[in-house]
């Protein structure tokens, strides 16, 4: 894989960046409504996805993988908020 194809992301992470991102403000807002279990692990969680989605952008296809476990973490996170 050439240089120039590594900085355009594929159409699946870009989809799952996308998800990553409406998920992550959704649950920002439920954790700050929820409670101090929720708001620790969203303490937790926070900084790594902020990390992950501006090296997403410049490894490209090696990040989905990541992306996909993020978006995993962040829907357990919100069917804990749901709960």
């Amino acid at each position: 894989m050439t240089t120039e194809s590594k900085r355009e992301l594929s159409p699946q992470l870009k989809k799952d960046l996308e998800a990553l991102q409406t998920l992550r403000d959704e649950v920002r807002v439920r954790a700050h409504l929820g409670s101090m279990e929720v708001k620790r692990r969203w303490s937790e969680i926070e900084p790594h996805l902020e990390q992950l989605l501006q090296s997403a952008k410049t490894l490209g296809d090696a990040s989905v993988t990541a992306v996909r476990e993020a978006l995993e973490r962040l829907r357990e996170i919100r069917q804990a908020l749901k709960d």
